[in-house]
């Protein structure tokens, strides 16, 4: 299909899908093999609309069709299906609330938004907990390994994660490194869901979670290495009162971790690009920074051996190490 065409109508792919997913549709039919009615009964929808967005599907490869029976394809099952290690779902989820809200619909409207006093034009309907658990579901998606085997933290002791989310990234360093201690901070939502993942993988002993505003913490050079994973894109002047949080909690020669979907000018990535666009429709204040302005806010903070690498298709690492003397 033509390039521009298909870009087009890839709404209509999104829609289906969302639709899919507000059925429940992948979940109820999990691994069996059923016929259009005996799916129809389970998600509570009229045959002939389920027909048509099972067919779309199908086309789509998300589902599978046999003589008179339809079934999950490979893809779906990995990752469309809550518990599952890969699961997007409530990533997925997100996506569909926003779609229909209207958050996009106005995009051409967007230079309106970037004036001097930031002005919340509609704000997300997604809630606090769904937004958490789809944030888990990009870090399962090769981005927490990925930080993990980028970085070594065989010599750091214990670790501060500031606005931890689900604190899946804490855990993935905890399963790695037997001995490191981690502390994850975020606001009381969060907090609450990072405790019962944090249980679940039996590391509680080991994670602390705290339930506190980043600004609101008084950590003083207790920690061998911060992250900051995800929160970097608010205004500049709080970002940088973040990185002096961190550079606070820090102990002399420690290292600061930064994870994100920045921009970068060496190359051009299709989900960065569109994630500093899906930031500014909620908040005009909200930007996806370039890596050369998150570095120099570092060198400017004092810190020193600042570098930076492609971790995924999607994000980069910056890193930078605290002044002996500072």
């Amino acid at each position: 299909m033509n390039n521009i065409l298909e870009t087009s109508i890839a709404y209509w792919k999104s829609a289906v899908l969302f639709t899919a997913l507000k059925w429940n549709l992948f979940e109820k039919l999990g691994e069996r093999k059923l016929s259009v009615p005996e799916i129809a009964v389970l998600c509570g929808v009229e045959t002939d609309p389920l027909q048509r967005i099972l067919r779309a599907l199908t086309a789509m490869k998300l589902i599978e069709r046999g003589n008179d029976t339809y079934s999950c394809a490979p893809d779906s099952m990995d990752y469309l299906i809550p518990g599952r290690e890969q699961n997007l779902s409530h990533f997925c989820r997100i996506m569909g609330e926003d779609f229909a809200s209207g958050i996009w619909v106005d995009l051409s409207k967007s230079g309106l938004r970037y004036d001097a006093s930031p002005l919340i034009i509609r704000e997300s309907p997604v809630s606090a907990e769904l937004f958490t658990m789809a944030m888990d579901n990009l870090s399962h998606l090769e981005e927490a390994q990925s930080l993990v085997e980028n970085t070594d933290l065989s010599q750091s002791k214990n670790l501060l994660d500031l606005g931890c989310g689900s604190a899946a990234y804490s855990i993935a360093f905890c399963r790695n490194y037997p001995h490191l201690q981690a502390v994850c901070v975020d606001q009381p939502d969060a907090a609450a869901i990072a405790r019962k993942i944090v249980q679940e993988n039996e590391l509680e002993e080991r994670i602390i979670v705290k339930s506190a505003r980043w600004q609101d913490t008084a950590f003083r050079q207790e920690f061998d290495t911060v992250l900051l994973s995800d929160v970097l894109y608010q205004t500049e002047n709080n970002c940088r009162e973040l990185i002096d949080i961190a550079k606070n909690a820090l102990r002399p020669q420690g290292v600061l971790l930064i994870r994100g979907y920045f921009l970068s000018d060496s190359d051009d990535r299709l989900f960065p690009a569109l994630f500093d666009v899906n930031l500014s429709r909620n908040n005009a204040s909200q930007k996806n920074y370039h890596i050369a302005e998150i570095m120099s806010w570092l060198q400017d903070a004092g810190f020193t051996s600042i570098e930076t690498k492609p971790l995924t298709e999607l994000s980069y690492l910056i890193t930078g190490s605290k002044s002996e003397n500072k």
